[in-house]
């Protein structure tokens, strides 16, 4: 028969291997963990090309229906770069995962909040964003950004 003591350490062991082993479950799917850095890192791997960044959430339904837009007008623009970022924090990584999916940006750059201090994140892309869903940023090779409040009008970009 085993200790309280010896019965105690093997509960907490096993939690604590558990929780350390959270990260790497959530990060397993195509999802990247967006924190601090995360939107520096983007820019700079972007930096010799045009690209959108466009942040949205599983609860905003102007953003989900944005997002089969998006594919069919990426797809037909693959010199133009997609970077996805959901907003939803980690805990929700598997259903992110499951409406990229569904909407054909299964294999788009996707990253997803990682950190608890939502707004030092929402800063770091833009000291003036509040939070406020869609939103999305288009970048020209020479890192000139254009802010887009609301859903994008991908019939205006063709033009």
């Amino acid at each position: 028969m085993m200790n309280r003591t010896r019965f105690f350490s093997v509960i907490i062991s096993g939690v604590l291997s558990i929780c350390s082993a959270l990260p790497l479950i959530s990060q397993a799917g195509s999802l990247k963990s967006f924190g601090q850095g995360s939107y520096t890192q983007i820019e700079e791997a972007y930096a010799k090309q045009p690209f959108f960044v466009s942040l949205w959430s599983i609860d905003c339904p102007p953003c989900i229906d944005e997002l089969p837009e998006m594919a069919e007008y990426f797809s037909r623009h693959p010199e133009i770069a997609l970077v996805l970022i959901s907003t939803d924090g980690i805990a929700l990584a598997d259903e992110v995962e499951q409406v990229l999916g569904q909407n054909g940006l299964a294999n788009a750059d996707s990253w997803i909040f990682a950190e608890s201090f939502v707004e030092r994140l929402r800063y770091e892309v833009d000291s003036s964003w509040q939070g406020e869903l869609p939103r999305s940023y288009y970048y020209t090779p020479g890192q000139t950004r254009q802010r887009i409040r609301g859903r994008i009008q991908f019939n205006a970009l063709d033009e």
